[in-house]
């Protein structure tokens, strides 16, 4: 994946940087899902983050993103993701966003594994030293215009 001002305009410093911590909070993210580790998940956002999932209903706080990924405790063994086709943009120096897509692989209790490609956008925000989700938004690839 190569951050990106516009497709014509290579990664400079500042694109590496958010890169970097893109790819951190991607990492974290993927080893507390490798046990589906609804703690560890939730800490990865901040406090008062908001996340848009997989469910219809908005996750507010700590406690209510840690609800949404208690929802799938018993339907999910395993889930990795990669981020990529990202536009990275900087909103202030601790307020980073990252738009584009995410390729999950699942591995579901019952055996099975699934992939799925979704649309993303991260809100990763710097608290206390430390890199944290503040918005997490994924949503499915529309098959049609929605009118």
């Amino acid at each position: 994946m190569q951050p990106q001002n516009s497709p014509e305009t290579p990664p400079n410093s500042e694109q590496r940087a958010i890169e970097h911590v893109l790819r951190q909070i991607e990492a974290c993210w993927n080893a507390a899902a490798n046990t589906w580790d609804a703690d560890a998940l939730s800490d990865i956002y901040a406090a008062d983050a908001v996340l848009f999932g997989g469910l219809p209903e908005l996750s507010i706080s700590h406690a209510g993103i840690k609800e949404y990924f208690n929802t799938y405790k018993d339907i999910l063994r395993s889930v990795q993701l990669r981020m990529v086709d990202q536009v990275l943009r900087k909103a202030s120096d601790n307020t980073y966003l990252a738009q584009g897509f995410v390729n999950f692989t699942f591995q579901l209790t019952n055996g099975t594994t699934t992939q799925t490609r979704m649309r993303t956008t991260w809100v990763m925000v710097k608290l206390d030293e430390q890199w944290k989700l503040l918005a997490h938004h994924f949503s499915n690839l529309p098959e049609k215009l929605p009118v």
